[in-house]
């Protein structure tokens, strides 16, 4: 029962690589082998089937071009302008908190409309031409202004909200458009919330934070000040940050203001180019064709099982 539960779901999934109108066609003729294959009691063979037509990219003739052959040069390169100038804007609005959330929404509405217009016509292209720019533009933040400390400076915790993210999108472009705002929406939060927990985590100590509430800081950090309370530990004193009394050193600074200048709008930063991203994502898969072969030709059947 579960060979032929598998074999099932292999052969969904398979049928979703070919255009639409030939769907029915090639699971017919799939099911066929396989009744073949049952009748000789030959499971292993019925599974190795099923996964190599899930696992084989139908050759459906040549492929579609990158850009819409249609659109200028000038086209495409304000567009490209565009998906680099996008994370800059993200990171200067990012400084504000939770008001550049809300000054960003004229950008997310931009996304759109550029989604819209997108000259890319394939699904990864979509994505890499959102999330490369994007990863580049905050690793590359700190030093081009450096002002931008502590967490920008954390590379790795950045390249794993970028790759995070990416496979949200390149999930998310297969589905519908509200499926692929809920499964793109739930990476992109994902990949920042993590992201914002690998940097704080190893400095949490010396920022005063409580160790086993580093991964709340995320949500603190991108309403603060809000309603989401995290437990602060003790600051730890020092010379730059007291004042003597009686020859005791006081600390004077807020420990949630070491916290904030730690981060300093990475979060938001992050959050914010991944609405930006999902906004663009969404409106430009009106213009893929998923389905459908662009440029059809003689269709290459899968090689049969064998008799």
């Amino acid at each position: 029962m579960v060979t032929l539960w598998l074999v099932q779901l292999l052969l969904r999934m398979a049928a979703k690589r070919w255009p639409r109108h030939l769907r029915d066609e090639m699971l017919a003729e799939w099911r066929g082998e396989l009744h073949e294959l049952a009748s000789r009691r030959q499971q292993r063979r019925m599974l190795w089937f099923a996964a190599s037509l899930a696992a084989t990219r139908p050759r459906l003739g040549g492929r579609a071009p990158l850009f819409d052959p249609d659109a200028s040069i000038g086209r495409v390169l304000r567009h490209a302008a565009l998906l680099v100038a996008a994370p800059v804007a993200c990171v200067w609005l990012g400084l504000f908190g939770t008001i550049g959330l809300v000054l960003s929404v004229p950008l997310v509405m931009l996304a759109w409309v550029a989604g819209l217009t997108s000259p890319l016509l394939r699904p990864w292209s979509v994505v890499g031409a959102v999330v490369l720019p994007a990863v580049v533009v905050v690793v590359a933040t700190p030093s081009t202004m450096p002002s931008f400390d502590e967490a920008w400076r954390m590379p790795t915790a950045t390249l794993v909200w970028g790759a995070i993210l990416a496979a949200a999108m390149l999930v998310a472009v297969r589905l519908s458009p509200r499926l692929a705002v809920l499964v793109g929406g739930a990476g992109a939060v994902a990949g920042c919330w993590l992201a914002s927990t690998l940097a704080v985590a190893p400095h949490a100590a010396r920022l005063g934070l409580d160790p086993s509430y580093t991964a709340m800081w995320y949500p603190a950090d991108l309403l603060w000040p809000g309603p989401i309370d995290v437990p602060l530990g003790v600051l730890p004193t020092t010379p730059d940050n007291c004042v003597g009394v009686d020859g005791v050193c006081t600390s004077v600074r807020p420990a949630v203001s070491m916290l904030t200048d730690f981060t300093e709008g990475y979060s938001t930063s992050l959050t914010m180019i991944a609405i930006y991203a999902l906004a663009y994502l969404v409106a430009a898969m009106s213009t893929l064709d998923l389905d459908e072969n662009p440029l059809p030709s003689t269709v290459s059947r899968p090689v049969h099982s064998g008799g």
